[in-house]
Order: structure tokens, then C-alpha cells, then sequence
């Protein structure tokens, strides 16, 4: 709702002249800057960011949600909406029947909410592997399916032996005591040496375990896999085929990987397509299989027998010590998780909810004009080291053109948020003849990425959409404190165009989009939780265009 304090405004001048004349120095600055934020202000207090003040904002508080833990591949990096929050903004904004978008889906949430209220729901990713993280396992009938489709993969033949003998062998060697074979659970390798140093083994014949030097039969193993045999050709030819500009990022990506856990998985995959063509099974094996993707890669640290699984690697950069896992056992784990995540009520997948893989370009040809009530989404978060896996894991397991889908990430190994702004804007821009004339955008942040929460706010208002609420709340969730966001926008069709404002990359333009924010809203809004607003001229300066925390 917009306030009509006029000290709401003054004080909004105020603080703009002292960034002005902080910040800004010379007059093409302020010419440039000031007038086009000046022109932003004047816009949201004659209503413009609220299709013309005459906006009915049904909720204006913020909803709280549970979070919610997810199992499975990719668990550590995608960020579901927070049960409850969608369901409140689907009931208030839309009648049944009508079409629920979530254009960023990395959970179940939208789509089990939606579906509860008898809406119809879409939801979409560019990003194959997050669609397969989501959807692996619904169109199996139950766990006994999948038990029968683990069994029939462990029984298909593979070099005279069945497929899990051969693959626990690529990992054996004989036990120290009782000189019976006995696989590795893991090896930790050393960088400089491009080798294995020690292993961890478990011996159920004699009982004995531990961290151990590695043996001379452990090295001859190794060295009967070729580094550059079948499985690194087959795999970079479905990622990048020949005359691919990103071949060469593509080899770099497949250097993750020893070739002894490149076997393995390629020889599961081949298996996995040769057995279960086009069928459920298949989606619901590769749904484990990408977890084996995920935690044998070699960006997990090792420091004696400790293993540093549980945070998601910042880089894509091989630790000093690292760690290659069996990767059948890992294989076999993450069957285990599959049992337990189909434990949970089967997703409501039908003609009526929808969750599928495209990017927005197809999605606003294919959807008719006006035919969405609302979107509901979470923006993506910049994470370069999850796009560039995810173009690996695509083609590995989808082909050529699944990872097409994310070749455009690639070039961006740094943050460039005004190149993720214009993205963005693009994206909602493209949607917008989509969205009915009385449709609403929500917007939902779990992240204390700031410069995210700004970004696709202008990108937003970029696209010709309006801010009608927004909402902020420290709360806590199992493992750390997050910070929650909420931001209620409609499209502005009809209406005058919105002042675009520039990319300002320093902290008082942050401190400035919340006195805006609180401006609109009638609530105050601060960048950082539990904080008021800092004057300009106690602000530290950012760091290569990275926020800074004074």
C-alpha cells in the first residue's frame, strides 16, 4: 500500500542529498544519477509502483514458513520455498482453476500447494539437473519398482562378472591381515602427486578397518583404467560435441573426476539407458545416479577421516587433499535416500500440475496471452560453480541438448549482477503477456544474498512491473539463521511507463531501494536485519564490486 506521510518523503530527499553529496562528486554524476533516481522517488509517490495507488494488497504482513529439508542430489544447494508461503499467496490471489507459474522451481512446494487449492500449476527451470533433482522419482509406483529396477541393474552382465562385482573390483584390493579382497569405501588423493596416498577399508571377513597408506595393488588398479579410454570421449561428445566453443570448458569440468570414478559412472549410465529406455525407471536411476555425480566429484576435501561433504564447494578448484569414493557404495546410498524420499506422498503430477525443464524464452511463446494468475518464485541465486556443474551433469546424463540450455553461464566466472539484472529483466519482460491484467509476481527470499534481492527488484521494475508490498523477517531455520523476504509486485500494463533505475554498486543505493521499499510499503524495511539505516558518510567503500559489511 503507499503512505501518504509526506515525512515518509522528506526524509527520503534528505537521505538522497546526502548520498549525492557523498558519493557523487562530479556533475555528470549527479546529473545522471540523481536525476534518474530523483525521477524514481517522483514516480513511486505519484503511484506508479502501484498501478496508480489504486492496488488492494490482501496480505501485507509476512507470511511465515517452514523450512523445508530435502533429501537427495543437489539437496545442499537448491532452496525450496518455505511450506506455507506459497499456499497463503495462491489462496489470497488467485480462485480455482486458475494457472499457478513457479519459473525458478527447486522444490516441491508450489506444486503440492497449488495442487491442494485446485489451481493448475507450472513448474519450470532452465536447468535440467534441478527439474531431474525435483521429478527423479515421481513416476515410479513405489519403492518395490525401484528395488526391482536396482536389482535388475546390479545383475546386468559387465566384463564376465555381474555390473556391481565389476565395479566394487575397480576399487579392490587384498585386506592387510587377512590378504582376502576387499573393496575401498574411499581414497584420498594428494594434488601435486596425481595419485592416492591412503584409503579407508572395511574387511567383513576379519573385521579390521581404518585409514591406511595405500598399497602397491591399489596403484596397478588405477593404472589398468586409461585416463583418456571410451568413457572421457563418450561423455565429453554428449556435454560439447566436436566443433562445440565450450569443448574446451567442458574437458576442464571432466577433470573434476579421477578416471577410475569417470568409468564408473559411465558404465552406469550406458547400463542405466541400455536397460530402461525411455521409461520411469531410467529417470528415477539417473535421479540417483546424479547424487553419485554429486559426491564423487573430486572438490571434496579430505583431512584424515574426516571428509568435508557437507558444504557445497565455493570453487571449482581441487583441494589439496581430496577424496574419491567407491562409487558403487555411493551408488547404493543414494538408493537408500530414494526409499526414503518416496516415503513422502507421491507429487501430484497430471495435466493439471506440470513441472518440466525450459527456459523463458519457450515458456512465453507456448503460454497463451494472459493465461497466468500468478508467479510465485524463488530468483536463482549467482552460484557460477553450481552452473558449470550442472552444464557437465546435463550433458552427462541428458545429451547435448539438455546442457545447451546453460551455455550462456558460462562466460560469467565472476559476479557480474548487472549482466544477472539484465538477464533477469529480460526474462520478466518476456512473461509479462502472459500475466493476466489483475496478475501478481511474488517474490521469496531465503538467502542473505543481498546484491540478489536487489537485482531482481530492478530487474522487475525494469520489465514494467510495479511494487504493490514487501515484507522482511529474521527467522531461523535447523542449521542457521536466514533472512526472509517478501515482495508482492504486479505488472504495470496500461499504465505509465516506470523510471528505470541504474545500477549503483555501492552500499548507500542499497540503504536508498529500502527507503523506497518502506516508502511503498508503510513499513521499514533495512538491508541488514536487526539494523537501522547507516548516514553515507560512515559507510565503508566495496570491495571489487562485493558488498561490505561495516
Amino acid at each position: 500500500m503507499l503512505s501518504n506521510d509526506l515525512s515518509h518523503w522528506r526524509v527520503l530527499v534528505v537521505y538522497w542529498r546526502q548520498v549525492e553529496r557523498t558519493h557523487f562528486r562530479g556533475a555528470g554524476n549527479r546529473i545522471g544519477y540523481g536525476v534518474a533516481i530523483r525521477k524514481a522517488a517522483s514516480s513511486l509517490w505519484e503511484g506508479r509502483w502501484a498501478n496508480g495507488g489504486a492496488a488492494v494488497a490482501r496480505i501485507e504482513h509476512f507470511v511465515p514458513g517452514q523450512v523445508v529439508q530435502t533429501i537427495g542430489p543437489l539437496a545442499r544447494v537448491l532452496r525450496p520455498l518455505p511450506a506455507g508461503v506459497a499456499g497463503a499467496y495462491i489462496t489470497a490471489y488467485t480462485s480455482p482453476g486458475d494457472l499457478v507459474l513457479d519459473l525458478f522451481c527447486e522444490g516441491e512446494t508450489v506444486i503440492r500447494e497449488a495442487a491442494a487449492t485446485e489451481r493448475e500449476v507450472l513448474a519450470v527451470n532452465f536447468n535440467p539437473v534441478a527439474i531431474l533433482a525435483v521429478r527423479g522419482l515421481a513416476g515410479l509406483a513405489g519403492c518395490q519398482a525401484l528395488d526391482t529396477a536396482l536389482t535388475r541393474l546390479g545383475d546386468a552382465p559387465k566384463a564376465g562378472r555381474p555390473l556391481r562385482e565389476h565395479l566394487h573390483a575397480l576399487y579392490s584390493a587384498p585386506c592387510p591381515q587377512c590378504h582376502r579382497p576387499v573393496p575401498a569405501d574411499y581414497f584420498v588423493w594428494d594434488r601435486e602427486r596425481d595419485e592416492p596416498v591412503e584409503k579407508r577399508y572395511h574387511c567383513p571377513a576379519c573385521g579390521s578397518e581404518g585409514l591406511i597408506p595405500v598399497q602397491p595393488a591399489d596403484l596397478e588398479a588405477l593404472e589398468r583404467i586409461d585416463p583418456r579410454g571410451f568413457s572421457y570421449w563418450y561423455v565429453l561428445d554428449r556435454v560439447a560435441p566436436l566443433g562445440d566453443p565450450n569443448r574446451d570448458q567442458a574437458r576442464r569440468l571432466l577433470n573434476l573426476y579421477t578416471p577410475r570414478a569417470l568409468y564408473a559412472l559411465t558404465t552406469l549410465l550406458i547400463k542405466i539407458e541400455a536397460l530402461y529406455p525411455d521409461s520411469p525407471q531410467q529417470e528415477a536411476l539417473k535421479w540417483v545416479l546424479l547424487s553419485c555425480l554429486e559426491q564423487c566429484s573430486n572438490l571434496h576435501a579430505a583431512d584424515g577421516e574426516e571428509r568435508s561433504e557437507a558444504a557445497w564447494p565455493r570453487r571449482l578448484r581441487l583441494p589439496a587433499r581430496f577424496v574419491e569414493r567407491n562409487v558403487w557404495q555411493v551408488f547404493m546410498e543414494a538408493s537408500d535416500l530414494a526409499r526414503q524420499a518416496m516415503a513422502a506422498p507421491a507429487l501430484p503430477l497430471n495435466a493439471q500440475a506440470r513441472i518440466e525443464a525450459c527456459t523463458v524464452r519457450r515458456l512465453s511463446r507456448e503460454l497463451p496471452p494472459g493465461n497466468v494468475a500468478l508467479i510465485i518464485t524463488a530468483p536463482p541465486a549467482y552460484d557460477y560453480t553450481f552452473w558449470a556443474l550442472s552444464y557437465l551433469w546435463s550433458g552427462w546424463l541428458l545429451g547435448p541438448e539438455a546442457a545447451a540450455a546453460l551455455k550462456s553461464l558460462l562466460p560469467h566466472r565472476r559476479p557480474d549482477w548487472d549482466w544477472y539484472r539484465r538477464a533477469l529483466t529480460a526474462a520478466w519482460r518476456a512473461l509479462r503477456p502472459a500475466l493476466r491484467d489483475d496478475g501478481r509476481a511474488v517474490l521469496i527470499f531465503t538467502t542473505e544474498q543481498l546484491p540478489l534481492v536487489e537485482v531482481s527488484l530492478l530487474a522487475l521494475i525494469g520489465a514494467g512491473y510495479g511494487l504493490e508490498s514487501s515484507s522482511c523477517m529474521r527467522t531461523r531455520c535447523a542449521t542457521a539463521g536466514i533472512t526472509a523476504w517478501s515482495f508482492l509486485l504486479i505488472s504495470s500494463r496500461g499504465q505509465r511507463a516506470v523510471h528505470r533505475i541504474p545500477m549503483l554498486w555501492k552500499r548507500p543505493f542499497t540503504e536508498l531501494l529500502c527507503a523506497l521499499l518502506s516508502t511503498s510499503c508503510g513499513c521499514v524495511v533495512s538491508p541488514w536485519p536487526g539494523r537501522t539505516c547507516t548516514p553515507p558518510s560512515t559507510l565503508r567503500s566495496p570491495t571489487r564490486g562485493c558488498w561490505a559489511r561495516p
